[in-house]
């Protein structure tokens, strides 16, 4: 069984699972509507799966290493990816990759991570770090614990913003 869930205009679509995933999507701007759930089926890692995102404005938010996905991909629109709650326990990899709009990486302070990233067209904006233009590439680590294990992210982002905070 593979992980695959696809988001259309703020509603979900298709969702097999396994792990447990928190995924909170907000229907375009002015809507009232959120959408909020939890799934949770057999325990063990979604490793070599993928979460595909379409349109609008979706927030996911990861807990553990185990049930971060291989990949998420979207066509366009507004994303917020947050690792902020996940204890990087073993070394993990996952890929990002966006057409349009706007993509904001929530990372934890405390925790090994790198962000190989690379915008075709738009910005980049980490810290004080602000980029504007075309074939910006890049890469962003955090290492307060030398030795530990890492969160690597790859990002791509064709047109608009990549902001990590």
């Amino acid at each position: 069984m593979s992980l695959t869930s696809r988001l259309v205009t703020g509603t979900l679509a298709v969702l097999l699972a396994r792990g447990a995933i928190t995924i909170v999507s907000e229907k375009l701007p002015g809507a009232t509507a959120k959408v909020k759930a939890r799934f949770s089926g057999d325990p063990g890692p979604v490793a070599g799966e993928a979460i595909e995102v379409e349109s609008g404005h979706h927030a996911l938010k990861f807990a553990t290493v185990d049930e971060l996905p291989v990949s998420v991909t979207t066509k366009y629109g507004d994303l917020a990816l947050d690792f902020t709650a996940v204890p990087v326990t073993a070394d993990a990899a996952l890929s990002v990759h966006c057409g349009s709009g706007a993509l904001r990486l929530s990372l934890p302070a405390n925790q090994n991570w790198v962000v190989a990233w690379s915008v075709a067209r738009g910005a980049f904006l980490a810290g004080q770090e602000r980029r504007t233009g075309t074939h910006l590439v890049g890469r962003n680590a955090n290492t307060p614990l030398p030795g530990a294990p890492t969160l690597t992210l790859t990002v791509e982002l064709k047109n608009g913003l990549l902001s990590l905070g």
